[in-house]
Order: structure tokens, then C-alpha cells, then sequence
């Protein structure tokens, strides 16, 4: 090589030595190199440059650089002049993704191309380094396969979580209707209840509709989630029920019995459900996004559905939700069917109730005359406790008052069988303790001994103003009080057999005068029997109360210890109680 006049060059190498020094240099470069002529054509080849291509350097020498290289020339022949004529260097040129040595592997390889020039600045050659990106590059494939399965599964956990969420907020809704629904008897209070469990964790806005008797279907229970909406809701539910011709919404849930969920609620679904003008403004100003309406469905078809709408919670509605929404709806659905059951029940009740006791006491000439009763516990399970007061036909008059045991059909059948032979007796037969007697006798043959029953039977009459003669007869039952108006009250002692217990009972009779202001008080166990207290503390009470009201008249005496035997058991009497209570005046 020359140096450029006019500048200090070093001493120059002979020719020998400069072609072991670049010999030197290429054999131990940590690279693959090469030097090529101006055409490209190889002059020197390194043994890593060689391994590379997968040929023998003595056999590359004098091939160009794109036919050792495997590759096309286009580029890196452009490159390579480009490199040895203007001296700028071609750096990252790619080879492409195969060689010689691996013809099936895919490798990532790029060449920089270097010009070589004299002294005088004459292009001698091109240097060629090769670099093998394969594994770099298969790194940064892996590190992104490996952010995208992250993301992918950063994604898949949070879907997860959501479904998982949602799973959790069903589960609460369905969990907080059994445990408000357990809570409370009254049917509308439930149903209220049932209705506010699906709010907020399910819907904005929940709300029952029920088919009434005139057909049509009315909200009878809303629930929202914020106090503005709930305004909103009842105004648009409560104001204008819904069209019975609408092609959308509870109205046609209810005449096809199925389900339907609306994603995203559009204004051609609130002008298919309203009225009027007015009915369309206000569902608008709901705000609604998404609904799902399902059916309550009765004993033969749908009696109702249940509403629920997303509004500024911005959710909307999947059929995942459905499941939710069918249950409670199911159970609002039975606690209606229920409801409606027990009212059934209740009036039947009433109606048998009301035969076994006299529509109203009579008028007795000389007598006053007053009775409470009151059934324990269900309104709609008939009591097993009666009494009655009717004319015997001779100017005499008959009081009964009776307990059978149990309640509801049978105690009713049984009860009814009772006072109506003690009426047919008692026409027939004097006899207070004979009447008792052949009541006996019927219910050993017809009951069967399966039941047994107390009664007291006495037999009035009124000789003249002011004064009366009572023939007491009892079987198994409590005596009655006798109560005057200047002492205190006492039982007569008068017992008997208990009714349908044995085939040779004994009733004895007990005659008992009575004069002006003298009260006879017959009652059943209820009065005394008292839920909590000691078995004496019920007859010590009643004892009181009558003491307490000597010289009143009988109406008063009876609603006072009526009065007081309900007080001492909270309001909640553990059995019937049935008061007859007669003065004379």
C-alpha cells in the first residue's frame, strides 16, 4: 500500500509481510470475515466465515459473496459496490434466513460490508463481516411470546375474577331473599323484602308485578338503588300499568311464560311498553340500559314477573343472570301462591268457625248475656273450642261451653257432633248430667275413643225479675266462677267424667241460685293455661280480674278477662279462649 503525498507515512511492510499480517487478522477475528475483489469476488475467507456458509475456504476463494452466502445478489451486490466506491460502510444487510450448512433451519444473519482504498484513495476491495442474529432475535421472540401469554393470562384472571365476582353477587342476592324471606310472615312485607335483596348486587331496579283479579298486571313491589330512581320507578310502574297489547316487556312475559333479556334497552323498546307520551317520557328519564323480565308462574300459568334494570350502574344483563332471576321469582311466586292459599284457607276457616258458634246470643228476659272467643294461632286452622246458648222450648235456657282436643277438620267435626246432640238432648231431657251422658255415648260410637272432649251444661230459669235458679253439670271441664257484687269470686264445686273416656262416666249436677247483680262465668283452658307461668298463676290472675270488676256488667267482665289472659301471653294465646258470661238483672 501507498501513502498519500505530502504526508509523513511509516516505514512500509514488504508485500510478504502485509499478507501474513492480514492472514493473521482474519484467522483470528472473533467474527466471520472476508475480503472480495471490486466484483465481489472472495479473496481471503476466515474458517468462521467458512463454517458459516458451510463450504471449504480454499473453495470459496474466487466465488462471489452472494453465491457462498446462498443468497440472491440484488442487495448485497448494491451494497457492496456502494460500500467500495464511496467508502461508506453498509452496516445490518440482510442475508436471509438459510445456508449451506443448515439448508432446512431458519437463521437470522446480516452482513456489513467495509470499503478498502489505497493511499490515493483508489477502491482496492470490501470487507465483509457476518453476524448470526438467530439467537438475539429467537430471545426477543421468546420474551415477546412470553408478554403476550402474560397479557393473555393477566386477561383470562381478570375475566375470572369478574365471572367470579358475578357468581359471588348472584350467590348474595339468592342468599339475602332466603334470609329476608325468613325473616317475615307478612306476605307483602316478604314479597317487598324479596324484591330489595336483588338490589344493588343484581339490578338498579327491581320490581314485582302481579295479575290482579280484573287481568291486569300491577307493581305491587319496587326496590332501587338510589333514592332519586326509586321516585322514578314507582311514578312510571305505579301510574300507568302496562299495555296489555305490548309485544315487549312484563305484559309479554307474563302471556308467553318465558324469559326476556335485553342487553341494551333502545327507545323502540320503551315505545313499544308505554301508554302515551307522558308514560314514554317517563320510562326515558329512568335512564334504563339493559332489562331481564321473567315470569312468576302459578299452579297452572305465570301470575306475575319480576322486573330487573340496570340504569346509572352502566351494566348490562347476560344470560348468566337468568338463573338468578328465575329464583327469585320462583319464590316470589310461591310466597303469592302461598298467600293466597292461606287467605283461601283463613275464610274457610271463618266460614266453619262461625257455623260452630251462634251467629249471636240471645235475648233472655231477666238475663244479660256476653261471650268472647278468640282461636289461637292460625287464622286458618279451625279451633277446637265452642259454646252455644239456645231455648229449650218449656221457658228454660241452655248455656254449653265445650274444648275438644286438636284442632282443624276433625276437632271441627268433632265439635260441631257435640253441640248439636247436646241441643237435640236438651230439648228432649231436662237433665243437665243426662245430656252429658248420651253425649258420651255418641262420641264413644262415632269418635271411636280416638278423641276426647270436656263440656259444661247448664240449665237456666228465670222465676221472676231479679232472681234465677242455674242447674250446672260438668265433664272434665273447668267449673264455672261464680261472682257476686259484694264478695269475691269463687268456683262451684261441681266435676264430672271426662267426655269420651269411658262407658260409665259420672256428671254430677250442682244448683246454684242466683239473685240481682250475681255473675256466672264459664270459660275454656285458655284463660288460665298461660304460656310461661306457673299452673296456679292463670287462676290466681282470673281471680283478680273478676275481683276487680264485682258488680259490673257482663260485657265488661268478659272483654277484661279476655283482655287480660291474651296480655299475660304477649298478645299470643298458646290456646283457644272461649268466655260466656252471664248476670242477672
Amino acid at each position: 500500500m501507498h501513502s498519500r503525498p505530502g504526508r509523513e507515512t511509516s516505514p512500509a511492510l514488504p508485500a510478504a509481510a502485509e499478507a501474513a499480517l492480514l492472514d493473521a487478522v482474519l484467522a483470528h477475528a472473533p467474527a466471520p470475515i472476508a475480503l472480495c475483489d471490486g466484483d465481489g469476488r472472495l479473496l481471503r475467507v476466515n474458517e468462521k466465515l467458512a463454517a458459516l456458509v458451510g463450504v471449504g475456504r480454499e473453495e470459496a476463494l474466487g466465488r462471489t459473496v452472494a453465491d457462498v452466502l446462498g443468497v440472491p445478489g440484488g442487495a448485497l451486490d448494491a451494497a457492496l459496490r456502494h460500500a467500495l466506491h464511496t467508502g461508506e460502510a453498509a452496516v445490518g444487510v440482510p442475508l436471509g434466513p438459510g445456508s449451506r450448512s443448515a439448508p432446512g433451519a431458519r437463521r437470522d444473519r446480516r452482513a456489513s460490508l467495509y470499503g478498502v482504498h489505497d493511499s490515493r484513495g483508489a477502491p482496492l476491495g470490501v470487507v465483509l463481516v457476518v453476524e448470526d442474529h438467530t439467537e438475539r432475535v429467537e430471545a426477543e421472540h421468546a420474551r415477546a411470546r412470553l408478554r403476550q401469554e402474560a397479557e393473555a393470562a393477566r386477561r383470562r384472571a381478570a375475566v375470572a375474577e369478574a365471572e367470579a365476582e358475578a357468581l359471588r353477587r348472584r350467590t348474595e342476592v339468592l342468599a339475602a331473599a332466603v334470609t329476608r324471606r325468613r325473616a317475615f310472615a307478612d306476605a307483602d312485607t316478604e314479597l317487598q323484602e324479596l324484591v330489595s335483596a336483588a338490589v344493588p348486587g343484581l339490578a338498579d331496579v327491581a320490581a314485582l308485578a302481579v295479575v290482579g283479579g280484573d287481568g291486569v298486571l300491577r307493581a305491587s313491589a319496587v326496590a332501587c338503588a338510589e333514592s332519586a330512581l326509586a321516585a322514578l320507578a314507582r311514578r312510571a310502574l305505579g301510574r300507568w300499568p302496562e299495555r296489555p297489547d305490548a309485544t315487549t316487556g312484563a305484559v309479554r312475559v307474563v302471556r308467553t311464560g318465558e324469559p326476556e333479556l335485553v342487553r341494551e334497552v333502545g327507545d323502540a323498546h320503551l315505545a313499544a311498553a308505554a301508554r302515551d307520551e307522558e308514560h314514554l317520557a317517563a320510562l326515558r328519564a329512568l335512564g334504563l340500559r339493559s332489562w331481564l323480565i321473567v315470569p312468576l308462574d302459578g299452579r297452572e300459568h305465570p301470575i306475575g314477573a319480576l322486573t330487573l334494570a340496570q340504569a346509572s350502574s352502566r351494566r348490562s344483563f347476560t344470560p348468566d343472570d337468568v338463573p338468578v332471576a328465575a329464583g327469585l321469582a320462583s319464590r316470589a311466586a310461591l310466597q303469592l301462591e302461598n298467600a293466597r292459599l292461606a287467605t283461601e284457607r283463613a275464610e274457610v276457616a271463618r266460614t266453619l268457625q262461625a257455623r260452630l258458634l251462634p251467629r249471636a246470643l240471645p235475648q233472655i228476659p231477666g238475663l244479660e248475656l256476653a261471650a268472647r272467643y278468640r282461636p289461637a294461632g292460625d287464622a286458618t286452622v279451625v279451633g277446637g273450642d265452642f259454646y252455644d246458648v239456645f231455648g229449650n222450648g218449656d221457658g228454660t235456657w241452655t248455656v254449653l261451653i265445650g274444648d275438644v282436643s286438636g284442632k282443624g277438620a276433625e276437632a271441627a267435626a268433632l265439635t260441631s257432633l257435640m253441640r248439636y246432640t247436646l241441643r237435640g238432648a236438651a230439648l228432649r231431657e231436662p237433665s243437665p248430667a243426662a245430656n252429658l251422658a248420651l253425649l258420651n255415648d255418641v262420641l264413644l260410637a262415632e269418635a271411636d275413643g280416638a278423641r276426647f272432649c270436656t263440656a259444661l251444661a247448664v240449665r237456666l230459669e228465670v222465676a221472676q225479675a231479679g232472681q234465677a235458679r242455674a242447674t250446672v253439670a260438668c265433664a272434665g271441664h273447668l267449673p264455672p266462677f261464680l261472682l257476686r257484687p259484694d264478695g269475691g269470686p269463687h268456683r262451684l264445686a261441681v266435676h264430672g267424667t271426662l267426655l269420651g273416656a269411658l262407658p260409665q262416666p259420672h256428671f254430677a249436677e250442682l244448683q246454684v241460685p242466683l239473685v240481682r247483680g250475681d255473675v256466672l262465668l264459664l270459660h275454656t283452658d285458655g284463660v288460665t293455661d298461660l304460656r310461661g307461668a306457673e299452673p296456679e298463676e292463670g287462676e290466681r290472675r282470673l281471680e283478680r280480674v273478676l275481683a276487680r270488676h264485682a258488680g259490673r256488667d257482663a260485657a265488661t267482665i268478659v272483654a277484661a278477662v279476655q283482655r287480660s289472659a291474651v296480655g299475660a301471653q304477649d298478645g299470643r294465646p298458646r290456646d283457644d279462649i272461649a268466655i260466656i258470661g252471664l248476670r242477672v238483672v
